[in-house]
């Protein structure tokens, strides 16, 4: 009772020192991990940037930011499962990866670094935003690879089977012994 009459005192006679304000809205969780809705609108930023440099009808421009909500906040929680499960494989991409990769990147595109900054800032991405995505975008390929390559089980009998059913194909004879 002494909590409840010290709040009504409180704010009965000092409205301006108990108030409360949102600070941060929580918009999804992903196994006691949340996605907040600052999280959510930097994901939007440039996809919003990219409507915006578009002629969208103001009559279809409500509906389209709703799709694009959707659309990013499914991707934000696929990448929290995804992150989780690249901790629980330890899955670790060195910064040396993520420079050979946008080396391959700038070589394969022709650009020099300043054309790749300016090319990037068109999408809304820093070279320091691109090289984090490309640091996410290798670990997932990582983490795809360990999934699939932990399901597939090529035993000796298949290959035997493969190379019987394929070996008149080709033009050297080989002899698989055991």
């Amino acid at each position: 009772w002494f909590f409840l009459g010290a709040g009504f005192w409180l704010t009965t006679f000092f409205p301006g020192i108990v108030c409360a304000e949102v600070v941060e809205r929580i918009v999804a969780t992903v196994n006691n991990e949340i996605i907040t809705q600052t999280e959510l609108d930097a994901a939007m930023a440039p996809y919003l940037q990219r409507m915006k440099s578009t002629s969208v009808p103001a009559d279809q421009k409500t509906t389209m930011e709703n799709q694009i909500r959707t659309e990013v906040l499914g991707q934000l929680i696929d990448k929290k499962i995804a992150n989780q499960q690249i901790r629980q494989q330890n899955i670790n991409v060195t910064d040396d990866m993520v420079s050979a990769t946008l080396t391959r990147i700038k070589e394969g595109q022709h650009l020099t670094d300043d054309q790749l900054a300016q090319e990037l800032a068109k999408d809304g991405f820093t070279v320091a935003s691109y090289r984090e995505h490309l640091k996410e975008q290798i670990q997932r390929s990582q983490l795809v690879d360990r999934m699939v390559r932990s399901r597939i089980v090529i035993t000796d009998e298949d290959i035997r089977k493969y190379y019987e059913a394929n070996k008149h194909q080709g033009g050297s004879v080989y002899t698989i012994r055991n």
